[in-house]
């Protein structure tokens, strides 16, 4: 599946109480997908990559993703999803030149959830997964600035 494809697949899951994809020439390396549900916003970087590639980030992103996901790092709400080995993925960004040079397993391994490998229910979990993380996201956030 191409990412367009992932895309509309990750659309018509309806997990979103609102998602819109961006294209932006304006600025290079912005993540593809902003999206708000539960409460909260936050940034998908969309990847979907061939099943037989060793290392299946390691050419999936830009020079300018890489520059902006490291910017943005602890201060925005952002992930990758992955479509790999017919299932979603959620990855971190926030050590992506790390992940980019991962194989699949351990890969898997760093995940911080992995949909089931079904076509139906593919994103089951994710936005549970996804209220989680912005939960401790946010308490990192005012952590910090009560300091």
């Amino acid at each position: 599946m191409n990412e367009k494809g992932f895309w509309d697949s990750l659309r018509r899951a309806e997990l979103f109480d609102a998602a819109y994809r961006i294209e932006s020439t304006v600025t290079p390396g912005f993540p593809d997908v902003v999206y708000s549900s539960r409460g909260f916003t936050g940034l998908l970087e969309l990847k979907s990559v061939a099943q037989s590639v060793k290392c299946p980030l390691k050419r999936a992103f830009e020079p300018s993703q890489f520059g902006w996901h490291a910017g943005a790092a602890g201060n925005i709400f952002v992930h990758c999803l992955l479509f790999l080995q017919n299932r979603a993925i959620l990855l971190p960004t926030n050590s992506l030149t790390t992940i980019v040079q991962l194989e699949v397993e351990p890969l898997l391994e760093r995940a911080l959830w992995v949909g089931p490998e079904r076509r139906i229910g593919r994103f089951e979990g994710l936005m549970d997964k996804l209220e989680k993380l912005n939960e401790t996201f946010r308490m990192a956030r005012a952590g910090r600035a009560v300091r």
